[in-house]
């Protein structure tokens, strides 16, 4: 199976894998408000010791660029046994309805399917209206609703939250 590139260029977007110089960037970011870990699964408030973490999972990840600077970052977890992934994104706040997830994860999406997967997933926090948006320009499908899946965190509350689960299946990208 050919690997995965580690830098490529979608349009004006760069993605290359996270390194050193994302650190405060992404601690800045992620710590300034819970806005992003309301709708994701990452820490709040982020600290140095996460993004240690994050540099250390075992998942095809990249940080886009644009104009130079860090917007957020795209990636899955493949499972080439049963040739399904885990699609995820996060964008900073300047970096929004810019079109950035849509180009970046159609071309994700189409590297996931060349290298033998056939069903790809994505799981948003029920009431994430973008991240809706961006999977269906893409061609992700909404399955259904999984019921209290999120343990309360953040300033979210400490009620339990459910998750929309998408799929995407080769024949629907950019449908």
């Amino acid at each position: 199976m050919e690997p995965f590139p580690t830098t490529f260029q979608v349009d004006e977007l760069v993605l290359r894998p996270p390194g050193e110089p994302d650190r405060q960037p992404f601690v800045d970011v992620l710590s300034a408000s819970d806005e992003i870990a309301r709708w994701t699964t990452l820490p709040y408030p982020y600290t140095s010791a996460d993004f240690d973490e994050f540099l250390a999972m075992d998942e095809i990840r990249w940080v886009v660029e644009l104009d130079r600077r860090p917007a957020g970052v795209i990636g899955a977890r493949p499972d080439f046994e049963t040739s399904t992934a885990n699609f995820g994104y996060w964008l900073m706040p300047w970096a929004r309805g810019k079109g950035i997830v849509t180009r970046a994860g159609l071309h994700v999406c189409e590297m996931l399917f060349d290298r033998g997967i056939e069903r790809i997933v994505a799981e948003v926090v029920v009431g994430n209206l973008a991240s809706g948006a961006v999977l269906d320009r893409i061609g992700f499908t909404l399955e259904g609703v999984a019921r209290s899946v999120h343990a309360g965190r953040c300033g979210v509350g400490a009620e339990r939250h459910d998750e929309q689960i998408w799929s995407i299946l080769r024949q629907e990208v950019g449908r």
